[in-house]
């Protein structure tokens, strides 16, 4: 956190995105999706920060407002947000859908990758092509962020103010289940975009953390097909090269960390193997 001091007054401000507050965050996530100059936008992102009143704030001067201003280059950098500041999602008076934990490290395998595609759709196209199913019926233009936070945001288990006791799991949400997706899918589409919005910021904060804690998982291999992702290879061999429902359904729900850790094992092996016999994969 940075420390702030204007006359008699001391404020703390976020040095990163794990700093960040739920309210700041969704904030942001609200800036992001406007179209302000970079100068407007740390304007406003420093002053919702600082929150001093008129009086004080006029005491700081154009040269420390510049100075300020640059504790925010954190927010232009790659989103390295690990912490889940939004944990529930209220769709009415009497429901609730809960998210992911921090870092999601309670998700499963097959969550994580229904998310992920999701995730690169919405990256992609931003608007949702007319032939999908979900734009047909309701013509989402975020459909496919929507979708994604329809995959990370469910009920909670029934009981589980008991359950938790005589459980070794720690997630509080119910098992995904593709049948009940789209009309949670229709109840988040009426949220508003700000919070949405945060939810995939969280995301895009998973995805920029795996590669530094995975690096043979994510490094690229000389005859890998760039068109690919290479899950699905990865996931059959995980799986003792079994292409059997009961076989694949074991890893998609797995936890989402014990399955990147067999990855990286695997990956591993694989470019140990390429150093030790290089000429087997020579053109």
């Amino acid at each position: 956190m940075n420390t702030i001091e204007i006359g008699k007054v001391k404020v703390l401000t976020p040095a990163s995105w794990n700093e960040l507050t739920r309210k700041q965050l969704v904030y942001i996530a609200e800036l992001f999706d406007s179209k302000f100059t970079l100068i407007d936008f740390k304007v406003r992102v420093l002053k919702a920060f600082l929150s001093l009143k008129r009086k004080i704030s006029r005491q700081i001067s154009h040269e420390d407002a510049y100075f300020l201003t640059e504790t925010l280059d954190f927010l232009f950098k790659p989103v390295n947000l690990t912490k889940n500041l939004i944990p529930t999602i209220k769709i009415s008076l009497f429901r609730k859908l809960y998210g992911p934990a921090d870092k999601m490290m309670t998700s499963t395998f097959g969550e994580f990758i229904k998310a992920h595609t999701r995730f690169e759709l919405y990256e992609k196209n931003k608007t949702a092509p007319p032939e999908t199913l979900i734009s047909k019926l309701y013509e989402e233009k975020d459909a496919f962020l929507n979708e994604m936070v329809a995959i990370l945001y469910r009920p909670k288990k029934v009981c589980w103010w008991i359950r938790r006791y005589f459980t070794d799991k720690t997630d509080c949400r119910v098992p995904f289940m593709d049948r009940t997706l789209f009309s949670r899918t229709k109840d988040i589409s009426k949220i508003d975009k700000k919070i949405r919005f945060s939810v995939y910021l969280f995301f895009s904060g998973i995805l920029g953390s795996l590669p530094e804690q995975f690096p043979n998982l994510y490094r690229k291999k000389d005859d890998q097909d760039e068109k690919k992702t290479g899950w699905a290879d990865l996931i059959i061999s995980l799986a003792d090269d079994h292409m059997d429902d009961e076989s694949l359904d074991r890893v998609m729900n797995s936890n989402l960390y014990n399955v990147l850790i067999g990855l990286e094992k695997k990956s591993a092996e694989y470019f140990r193997f390429r150093e030790e016999h290089p000429d087997l994969f020579k053109d």
